[in-house]
């Protein structure tokens, strides 16, 4: 009898470390083969795609000084990878990478999902639109192919942020409840956004053809990450206001669905403002937007107990006070992913 129950008791952590575990086979691209030229995405174990491309530091590009397809200098420029030696690439239009997950998301279950990606130095131009969409079933791609035109990602990077960084790995991420049997993972630009030129392009590039190719690396998918700060990608606010709009309702019921499955996690709402205005101003409207945040989510049955809030004002910017991109992204609400909330100064 103790034998038995201790096989189950064996059974159910094994369960637990598995949901827990990021669902993406060789998420970082360190398992493969060294690749020789462009396309060869296949050479890295477990990923697939249309046209895109594998990078990977060897020893026989050293001995050779072949670079090609090397990290971090390569054909497109110089990247380090974010962790260990490789990452993939692609030109964002119409090509993709692909994998099949190692199991089967469940119905109704809320995923965290995050990827990073890096501008190449080579690009004259940038674009906002890469994302993830998970399926059922490994579709079907080529040039012209309208499987594209019904593709609508679930996680995306956000509308008009444009991706210009060519130094930092800049993180997509987000929030998904699954429908339940998706088993394959699919990276790349599905909308036709519109591109931007890079004003910073290099001297030798600037009469160069029209080009931008992104480096993609650390792809997860799996429980939301112990401590993990989430900036909500489409819940930015107008100028000198806090009321949520309605386009931010999927996004914060998902945090709702959540939290209802997960009955020992926290939150702490941070709101944050550009720096327009005095910052005795913002500290009190970024009070408010971390508020709105806190109000919507009990008044749809999420105990106040297990939510914190707190306004920042503008000391805290993720971009540029400069322009009004980068003010737009500064009016933000962050949440934090905690198990308890006795260390916190609650409603701060």
């Amino acid at each position: 009898m103790n034998h038995n129950y201790g096989i189950v008791i064996l059974l159910l952590l094994i369960y637990k470390l598995s949901f827990s575990q990021n669902l993406v086979p060789n998420p970082s691209f360190e398992e493969g083969k060294c690749p020789e030229k462009y396309g060869e995405i296949s050479y890295s174990k477990h990923w697939s795609g249309f046209s895109a491309d594998y990078f990977k530091s060897c020893p026989q590009y050293e001995k050779y000084l072949s670079n090609k397809m090397s990290v971090p200098y390569n054909q497109n420029g110089f990247q380090k990878a974010r962790t260990g030696i490789a990452y993939a690439g692609l030109v964002s239009s119409r090509e993709i990478l692909q994998s099949h997950l190692l199991q089967s998301l469940k119905k109704d279950s809320i995923y965290y999902i995050e990827f990073y990606t890096n501008l190449a130095d080579s690009s004259t131009y940038a674009i906002w639109d890469i994302g993830v969409y998970l399926s059922k079933r490994r579709f079907n791609y080529s040039w012209g192919s309208h499987v594209y035109d019904t593709i609508v990602p679930q996680v995306q990077n956000y509308k008009n942020n444009y991706l210009t960084d060519k130094i930092n790995w800049t993180k997509i991420s987000g929030f998904y409840k699954a429908k339940g049997g998706e088993s394959y993972l699919t990276i790349g630009s599905f909308d036709k956004s519109s591109d931007k030129e890079l004003t910073e392009a290099l001297v030798l590039l600037k009469n160069a053809p029209k080009r931008r190719y992104y480096y993609i690396d650390d792809v997860f998918i799996g429980n939301v990450p112990k401590n993990l700060t989430y900036i909500f990608s489409d819940i930015v606010f107008k100028i000198d206001e806090s009321e949520i709009q309605s386009d931010f309702v999927p996004q914060l019921d998902l945090i709702k669905d959540y939290l209802k499955a997960n009955s020992n996690a926290h939150i702490i709402i941070s709101g944050h403002t550009d720096s327009t205005g005095t910052e005795t101003n913002n500290k009190a409207l970024s009070k408010a937007r971390a508020k709105s945040v806190s109000d919507y989510l009990i008044d749809i049955e999420i105990n106040s107990s297990r939510i914190s809030y707190q306004g920042y004002g503008s000391n805290k910017p993720i971009s540029t006070n400069e322009t009004d991109e980068g003010r737009k992204l500064n009016r933000r609400v962050e949440v934090q992913f905690v198990n308890s909330l006795q260390t916190t100064e609650p409603n701060k």
